[in-house]
């Protein structure tokens, strides 16, 4: 019974992760676009839409993980989300330097995020 419980609970662990890593993907696309099209409010809704699913994200961490664990998480995606807000706005304003500052950064994050997932 207990291994099937970890079973289970592995099953509800990876589809919720799923789930809200496709939102994040989602959110992302959104929130790219809108800054290369110029969309303030649009970017803005997307930005407050990505920090509430990097919240999200960190429950099922901490559920399997732990508080430190989820913190940690927590604030390595959002570093994650803001790389990405950045390469999106130096692509928008055509801004070299900060496209591959960002993407040093996404690339770093990457690299961390490894054991996770």
């Amino acid at each position: 019974m207990r291994r099937l419980s970890r079973q289970w609970m592995r099953s509800i662990y990876d589809r919720k992760l799923e789930q809200l890593l496709g939102q994040h993907a989602f959110l992302t696309v959104r929130l790219t676009r809108a800054r290369l099209r110029g969309d303030g409010d649009l970017a803005q809704s997307a930005d407050g839409a990505l920090s509430k699913n990097t919240a999200n994200l960190g429950e099922p961490i901490r559920s399997v993980y732990g508080a430190d664990a989820a913190e940690e998480f927590e604030e390595m995606w959002f570093d994650h989300v803001t790389a990405l807000f950045e390469y999106s706005r130096g692509v928008a304003d055509q801004d070299e330097d900060v496209q591959s500052q960002a993407r040093r950064e996404i690339d770093e994050l990457y690299d961390q995020s490894q054991p996770v997932f």
